[in-house]
């Protein structure tokens, strides 16, 4: 019943009127409907640009078939008009003045150029917003291979950390033991050799330092997804502090070796295998044995390994998060 009031309502109006209140209702219906869908629909919202240009565009779409009688006779109409102007218009003298334009042509034109400048202004943003939503996919697709990058590198760096702990919880069981003895003395120079190394990640962050530096962020629209990106790179720069007071209590290890063992031998191919790190001579430099020094160093080992173990944690925490960034960032950009 209310239906064909509104339709009898409607074919009592003009057409340009009739028109226009079609085009009025159809762009608040589906600007209404826009941003139900972004409430609970779409897993990202949209801008209010490009609600916009949606609720123009389906207004155009929608009112043209639906009135389509309308518009037709709304050009016959104007037809008739102009044809009437021109009868007049030889009607009288040639010298009189020309049939003045009533509002409803001045608001037609209005209105038609209105739409014009309108759509081109939409078309333009909406170009603008592809360009950057491309961009967009191509800063996530790259930020993906620096995760995986992240993630081989993070499970190499935890293999030679449990291996570098390995070899120094077995030089610290030799604290207790006469390391003059050559038997243990050559343990000491194996262990000490296999240890010294120092396993530390750093991130491939190529894709995340464009993002930041270059204000390209603001291409993530997702909140989500840019608050893990940047926990994920706040883990980074923790591990590299780390990183960094590892090293010192690495260093601090070698410092106090050095008036125990010689050290020179790890650079002489006949004494090691740089390589393989194994000792191939059978015959060593004695250690120098001394109580206090001894107690130095093992204490410094000692710390250097409780280093390892937090450094190892840190990666495989960070190993985890990557792997989840990885599948949280290919879910929700749809990627392979």
């Amino acid at each position: 019943m209310a239906l064909n009031k509104i339709r009898e309502l409607f074919r009592k109006q003009p057409p340009l009127k009739a028109l226009a209140l079609s085009f009025i209702l159809n762009w608040f219906f589906w600007l209404i409907m826009r941003l139900l869908a972004d409430q609970f629909v779409f897993d990202e919202k949209h801008s209010w640009m490009s609600n916009l240009f949606y609720a123009t565009w389906m207004s155009f779409i929608m009112i043209i078939p639906f009135n389509w009688k309308t518009i037709q006779k709304l050009f016959k109409t104007k037809t008739k008009e102009t044809k009437n102007m021109e009868v007049h218009h030889h009607a009288h003298d040639p010298a009189a003045p020309h049939h003045k334009k009533n509002w409803k042509s001045y608001f037609w034109e209005f209105l038609m150029l209105f739409l014009a400048v309108f759509c081109g202004f939409l078309a333009e943003y909406q170009l603008e917003h592809k360009i950057e939503r491309d961009r967009e996919i191509q800063y996530v697709e790259s930020l993906v291979q620096n995760l995986k990058a992240d993630t081989s590198d993070l499970t190499r760096t935890i293999n030679r950390n449990y291996q570098k702990e390995a070899a120094w919880t077995s030089l610290l069981a030799l604290a207790r033991k006469d390391i003059s003895n050559p038997v243990i003395a050559r343990q000491f120079y194996e262990y000490f050799f296999k240890g010294a190394f120092l396993p530390v990640f750093r991130s491939t962050d190529a894709t995340v330092i464009q993002l930041k530096n270059a204000g390209n962020l603001r291409l993530i629209r997702r909140k989500e997804v840019v608050d893990s990106i940047l926990g994920y790179d706040s883990r980074n720069r923790a591990i590299a502090d780390h990183n960094e007071s590892f090293s010192k209590q690495n260093d601090k290890v070698w410092d106090e070796a050095f008036p125990i063992i010689q050290t020179w031998i790890f650079a002489d191919s006949s004494y090691v295998d740089f390589e393989k790190r194994e000792i191939l001579s059978n015959v060593l430099p004695e250690l120098n044995n001394n109580k206090l020094q001894n107690q130095i160093f093992f204490g410094n080992l000692t710390r250097s390994i409780l280093y390892t173990k937090v450094n190892r944690n840190y990666l495989i925490q960070q190993k985890a998060k990557a792997e989840s960034l990885i599948s949280f960032l290919q879910t929700k950009y749809h990627l392979e």
